[in-house]
């Protein structure tokens, strides 16, 4: 199975006249594999952002959190009016996650450098997501039935008891009572040998 085939994809609308549209989308904390692609309208007319710096600030539970597409493994790509941004883990946390997309352009030129500075703020727009808390295996423990729980947390008695509850369940094995129990661990008394014990 190619490693494509684990990635989550989200094509959304964002309109850089309506704050807040588009983002209607959960995660899961802790993966990896969530790319998001953003169409870039203005009152619905398609805006191109090639050549452009696009940076996403992210803002959640955990605090605050910036991918830029200037910077190289950045996580953004751009094509057009087509913005391409695989989400960090870093980027989300449980609850309500807000992203900024800030779009710059090119401001001055660094001699220095050798490049453009990407310094004056063309615009910006936000949509929100949601990000969902990830179980742990004691919590899938706890919250299983019992005979889909996992084996290492139980007894082997329990378990062999269970097998059986299911292999014939009008004949339930019992439970031995705490005189029963108390009786198994007393010595045989004199004459209870099946043979005459040696010595």
């Amino acid at each position: 199975m190619s490693e494509t085939s684990f990635i989550k994809r989200f094509d959304i609308t964002l309109d850089l006249k309506q704050p807040g549209c588009g983002g209607d989308f959960s995660v899961v904390d802790g993966d990896t594999g969530n790319v998001v692609y953003l169409a870039l309208t203005d009152a619905g007319i398609p805006v191109s952002v090639e050549g452009r710096r696009i940076i996403a600030a992210f803002s959640n539970s955990r605090g605050k959190y910036m991918q830029d597409s200037a910077e190289s493994g950045g996580g953004i790509s751009i094509s057009d009016d087509k913005v391409k941004l695989q989400l960090r883990p870093q980027s989300f946390a449980p609850g309500i996650v807000e992203c900024e997309l800030q779009i710059y352009s090119g401001g001055t030129e660094n001699s220095a450098a050798g490049a453009t500075v990407y310094d004056s703020l063309v615009t910006t727009a936000k949509f929100n997501f949601l990000a969902a808390a990830r179980f742990t295996m004691l919590q899938l423990s706890k919250a299983s039935p019992p005979h889909l729980r996992f084996p290492q947390f139980f007894p082997q008695s329990e378990l062999q008891r269970g097998n059986a509850l299911r292999a014939k369940p009008h004949e339930i094995p019992p439970k031995p009572n705490a005189r029963q129990r108390k009786k198994a661990e007393l010595p045989p008394k004199r004459g209870e040998y099946c043979q005459k014990p040696p010595g």
